[in-house]
């Protein structure tokens, strides 16, 4: 008696894991991420486009955010995101790697503290990171598995961005502690080292620099505050076009324009905009969201919005730069997660 009843314990325990973490499905068009500093733990929910639910994973990394700068990345059938694990250490030191159709992942191992941000091309991974006053831009060969490190002292880089070929970012450079100067930069992982492209201080407050990038064409775009900077490599001239709102965080492109989203990302006190800008025409239009969406993604026709205040994704429709939202979800969060990012496939 004693022994069946052991074992049907034993099998209900079982049940019950198996309930709360279903069988990996690729029927499924938006991902959203909700993650914990507390513990290594995160939660992949997958929703069909019209927003029903398809199933729920969880994956054993902490931290797998946002941030405010660093989205998720989506390449070739792979989503890309980087868990920092304990928010109180931050050295999980990890890109991990989703196959969108089979679930499948994989992690790229750093062993990095604080990672920042992340780019991925054909060739490489590139992650950068920064630790007691010094900033780490490593490259991942795809083949050789070897990484080359270009270490920058006295500065805090903290994006980057792969633009006509070559890994850029942008970063503060200490002289001491009073004196500094923000740069757009250029790394060379031959002889492991960085190139001042453009002078950024004239357009930057503070030591701080700008974290959300898009190459579009033959330009570098780069949002601060209330402007929207230009980097043109030519002659490596940097211009600023001031948008029609504060905040500009993320961007992305869409039929050929910009779609910038304006958002408060620390406190929320302001409702977010999403500025439609024509690089040929330099005309622009912003619309009022009257929500608190932090990142925007395109599905197909459709743009998928994410609210941190609400829990809710958005979908809207977007037509002749016009954004129509026509769908909404709340979401119940999970036990001890907040929502973090979304992704589409």
């Amino acid at each position: 008696m004693f022994k069946r009843l052991s074992m049907l314990i034993i099998v209900v325990f079982l049940v019950s894991c198996s309930v709360g973490n279903k069988p990996y499905s690729s029927n499924y068009s938006i991902g959203l991420i909700e993650s914990t500093g507390q513990k290594n733990n995160s939660v992949i929910t997958y929703f069909k486009e019209d927003l029903t639910k398809v199933n729920s994973i969880s994956y054993p990394y902490g931290s797998m955010n946002y941030h405010g700068f660093a989205t998720p990345i989506v390449e070739d059938g792979f989503l890309y995101t980087i868990p920092l694990g304990l928010s109180d250490r931050k050295d999980l030191g990890i890109l991990m790697k989703m196959a969108l159709e089979s679930g499948k992942t994989e992690t790229i191992k750093f062993n990095r503290t604080n990672i920042t941000g992340a780019v991925v091309t054909k060739d490489a991974y590139y992650v950068v990171s920064n630790l007691n006053s010094s900033s780490y831009i490593d490259r991942y060969d795809r083949l050789s598995n070897q990484i080359e490190t270009v270490v920058m002292d006295n500065s805090l880089v903290m994006s980057i961005a792969e633009h006509q070929g070559k890994i850029v970012g942008t970063g503060v450079l200490f002289e001491d502690a009073e004196k500094y100067q923000v740069w757009l930069l250029e790394f060379d992982f031959d002889t492991k080292s960085h190139h001042l492209l453009a002078d950024l201080s004239p357009f930057c407050k503070d030591p701080e620099s700008p974290s959300h990038f898009q190459s579009f064409g033959d330009k570098l775009y780069m949002t601060y505050l209330d402007n929207l900077l230009v980097y043109e490599s030519s002659n490596d001239f940097v211009s600023a076009i001031n948008l029609n709102a504060p905040y500009a965080n993320q961007m992305i492109v869409y039929k050929e324009k910009l779609y910038i989203v304006h958002a408060d990302v620390v406190t929320h006190a302001v409702k977010s905009k999403i500025t439609v800008f024509d690089p040929k025409t330099q005309l622009m239009k912003t619309h009022e969201l009257n929500t608190n969406v932090i990142q925007i993604e395109v599905l197909k026709d459709k743009m998928i919005g994410l609210d941190l205040d609400t829990d809710s994704i958005y979908v809207y429709q977007v037509e002749n730069d016009q954004i129509k939202q026509i769908n909404q979800i709340v979401i119940s969060p999970t036990k001890n997660l907040y929502m973090s990012a979304i992704f589409v496939k």
